[in-house]
């Protein structure tokens, strides 16, 4: 499902100040609520009671002007139905923009007898003659979940990988393990480890995804060798 983004006054203010300073946009989180659209507006701070709520699966600049960030509602997630989505500030918090969605329930497994995986694409458009990093938290919860129950079954692929960092480099080619079948898009999420093993939060943003791999765009190119950069990719 893929929807447009409105921004409000203070996502407008915050993409601003990122396109003048060069500075990077961290998209932290995705929500979903049963708040009726028509309530919303540029000056909104929050979307009513949220359903659900997890980081972006993936954030990347696509062509024309404008971000995509996709958000995946795991099938263990529902018994509710969702009307609108927001999506927040990593750092602050603040409502940077918000859409409507058609109405629709999301079944519960344990109530419903059957669960339904959701993937949500949603477009924000920065305007064509600008240009901004952006960028999601390390690692989604969902995702989290999922590697730690191995998989958990539910039709997923994943494949994980390591790839060291040349110093200077501003881009990695990540090549998976063993080309995903043919099927959905790959969802990713890619992190950078210092040499003290540290995890350095949105230093990377995922590009060209295809089955067999993807590129990873770094923030800022390390100055000295011992970089690590860490991807996970799952296939719903």
């Amino acid at each position: 499902m893929s929807f447009t983004l409105q921004l409000t006054h203070a996502g407008s203010a915050a993409l601003a100040a990122a396109i003048a300073s060069g500075e990077c946009v961290i998209f932290g989180a995705v929500a979903l609520s049963a708040a009726d659209p028509d309530t919303l507006s540029p000056d909104s701070v929050d979307i009513g009671t949220e359903l659900w709520r997890d980081a972006p699966a993936s954030v990347s600049a696509v062509t024309g002007g404008q971000v995509r960030i996709r958000a995946i509602v795991p099938a263990s997630a529902g018994g509710w139905t969702s009307r609108a989505l927001g999506v927040f500030a990593g750092v602050s918090g603040t409502l940077l923009a918000y859409a409507a969605l058609p109405q629709a329930y999301k079944p519960l497994p344990a109530q419903d007898g059957a669960g339904a995986l959701w993937t949500l694409d949603v477009l924000l458009t920065i305007g064509t003659g600008n240009a901004v990093a952006v960028a999601a938290p390390a690692v989604a919860d969902w995702l989290s979940a999922l590697i730690a129950s191995g998989g958990g079954g539910g039709g997923f692929g994943i494949r994980s990988g390591e790839t060291a960092i040349a110093p200077d480099a501003d881009a990695v080619a990540v090549t998976f393990s063993t080309p995903f079948p043919p099927g959905g898009v790959p969802v990713i999420q890619a992190f950078v480890r210092q040499p003290s093993g540290a995890v350095l939060n949105a230093a990377a943003a995922v590009e060209d995804v295809s089955l067999a791999g993807c590129t990873v765009r770094l923030m800022s190119a390390p100055e000295t060798p011992g970089y690590i950069l860490t991807h996970i990719a799952v296939q719903p």
